[in-house]
């Protein structure tokens, strides 16, 4: 990676912005994996997450009025696409102009994502749910996407762009 200082900075603000205070070890452990994991996609537009989880490192050094990016010519990894998309779906579909619910969305997806049913401490497991979710594989509980909806649900999510599974769910459980 680049400058470890500006990196340990960011990855540090990063998780401010969803309101985590590091300590507990399986989130310190699921996130840590989640930063040092390159986002990854095979559905077009995916790419398109991918480039707003690359402009949280702007927001960061606006934010601490630093000249250095963090992460340097690295690709935008898993944290800061889940983050980035978070950021979206609150200011793209759900602004309610009173509260940032940016932390809300993310806790929902790594909810989805099925974190806090895993076994604690097992990396390997935090491993393979990114890994499936990044591959669009089915894990054994069959999901594959951080937006499960009754609708879509014997529908195939691998080719449907994570944007358009995002307002599918929202709709489905939100009413917008």
């Amino acid at each position: 990676m680049g400058n470890t200082i500006v990196d340990n900075a960011y990855y540090d603000w990063l998780l401010t912005v969803i309101e985590y205070i590091p300590g507990d070890y399986v989130y310190d452990e699921v996130f840590d994996l989640m930063f040092n994991t390159p986002f990854r996609w095979s559905v077009p537009n995916d790419d398109n997450r991918a480039g707003d989880g690359i402009e949280l490192r702007y927001d960061f050094m606006e934010y601490e009025g630093w000249n250095t990016m963090p992460l340097e010519g690295e690709p935008c990894n898993v944290l800061e696409m889940l983050i980035a998309l978070a950021q979206r779906i609150e200011n793209d579909i759900m602004w309610d102009g009173e509260h940032d619910r940016t932390a809300k969305w993310f806790w929902e997806m790594v909810r989805n994502l099925g974190f806090w049913s895993e076994k604690v401490g097992n990396r390997a497991n935090y491993k393979e749910i990114i890994d499936c979710w990044l591959d669009r594989k089915p894990r054994k509980s069959g999901q594959v996407t951080t937006f499960p909806t009754k609708k879509w649900a014997k529908t195939d999510q691998k080719n449907i762009e994570i944007w358009y599974q995002a307002q599918a769910y929202l709709m489905e459980n939100y009413k917008i």
